[in-house]
This record gives structure tokens, sequence and C-alpha cells, in this order.
């Protein structure tokens, strides 16, 4: 929040933070806050196509590093630049140009990293390539297959390509 209410005092652009969950925040942000609460899949997708930048700031921790954020995933999905920490799956990222990422918790650093989405051109740029990454390693159409032939090898092993599930996965596109 501290972030937020810097990077609103070097900008004319308007900051508006929306919060897909419940927090509580009685004091004075300096920027527009709002707390939206649960909502559905279908409004939650509107949210995001609505953002001009996807944020899922975390912490550098372990259950931070072997999961993926389904809300960064949607973000690129629908070519929005994404913010987080580098961490996990933003490991494989590129700086700048796959996403802004940050690596302390210093709110110094969320500023700088944050002023770089400032720029519309930037945002764009950011989210497009974001957008190719998805579709390159989450599109469903593409990985299916894949991941069936691993699922293949895990289970029935390699001495019995089909074994217990007989000749099911052999049908499958």
């Amino acid at each position: 929040m501290e972030a937020l209410r810097r990077l609103q005092e070097v900008t004319s652009e308007k900051i508006v933070l929306f919060v897909i969950g419940k927090l509580e925040v009685d004091k004075e942000l300096g920027f527009e806050f709002r707390c939206l609460g649960r909502l559905g899949e279908e409004s939650y997708n509107q949210f995001i196509k609505l953002a001009d930048v996807i944020c899922a700031p975390g912490v550098p921790n372990t259950f931070n590093k072997y999961r993926l954020s389904s809300r960064l995933v949607k973000g690129l999905m629908y070519s929005k630049p994404i913010f987080s920490f580098k961490t996990g799956y933003a490991e494989s990222l590129v700086e700048n140009q796959d996403g802004f990422f940050k690596h302390t918790g210093e709110v110094d650093e969320w500023v700088d990293v944050l002023k770089r989405t400032l720029c519309k051109e930037t945002r764009v740029r950011v989210g497009a390539r974001g957008r190719e990454i998805a579709l390159e390693q989450f599109d469903a159409a593409r990985i299916t297959p894949e991941l069936a032939e691993t699922w293949k090898r895990v289970v029935c092993g390699p001495s019995e390509p089909e074994g217990i599930m007989g000749n099911v996965l052999s049908k499958m596109p």
C-alpha cells in the first residue's frame, strides 16, 4: 500500500487498486482503493480484462516458490502485464520483458518497479509478450497430449504403455 501511495505522488495518472478478496483498510491511502470481496469466475475475469496490471505480490517463501497463481496465468492469457515477486514460476520469466518483478520486500524497490508500469506502451508490449508465453506454456490444446504422455509413462511405466488404462489414452487426440 505504501508503494502505491508513493507511486501516486509521482504520477498524474489515477492509481486505483481493486482487491479481489477481503481486505480492510482503516486509513487514508493516497490513492483509490476498492475491495470487491469474493467474485464468481465471470466477474473475476471481467475485472482481469479491465485491469492495467495484474498484481500478485506475495512473498518469496516455499509456498509461492512451488505454486503458480492462476491470477498470473489469467493475466498473461488476457495480455495483461504481471507484477509479482521473482520467485517460483516468475524465475523463468525475463524482467521488464515478460512481466515486472520485485526481489525484496523493500518499498523503494516496489515503487521503482511499479513506475515501469505507468507507460501504456510498455504495459501493452509486456502484456503481449505475456500472452505469447501463456499460449506457449498453458494452452490446453497444445499441452494436453504432452501431459497425457507424461502421465502414461508415470502411471503405466515403460513396459506397459497402455497399462491399467487399456487403450483409453491412445484414443486421445
